[in-house]
């Protein structure tokens, strides 16, 4: 993606997200982070949380996580997994925004 027209709009993309801080680490999400996710979207204290229902099942959810990984490398959009820091354990995720995205 270039700026070769003044009126072409920069979106970025990334094929490599790892931001660390002192107590999570936010990530490109994978497939593979589904089955976790899956556990903790179906726990009611997490679930009552969330501004939704949560998936139907886990290649429901597996799908999406697909989907957001081939979204953050083209820059449609920039889902990012949260996990723990200290032992990589997911513990969520989270979308960023930017104006007219």
């Amino acid at each position: 993606m270039g700026l070769t027209d003044s009126r072409e709009e920069y979106v970025p993309g990334f094929d490599r997200i790892d931001i660390l801080g002192e107590k999570v680490r936010l990530r490109v999400p994978r497939s593979a982070d589904a089955g976790p996710a899956y556990k903790l979207v179906k726990n009611e204290a997490v679930l009552s949380t969330i501004a939704w229902d949560g998936p139907a099942s886990e290649e429901e959810l597996r799908d999406t996580y697909g989907r957001w990984q081939r979204e953050v490398k083209s820059g449609q959009s920039h889902n990012l997994t949260i996990e723990t820091a200290d032992k990589s354990v997911l513990i969520g995720s989270i979308g960023l925004r930017f104006p007219r995205h």
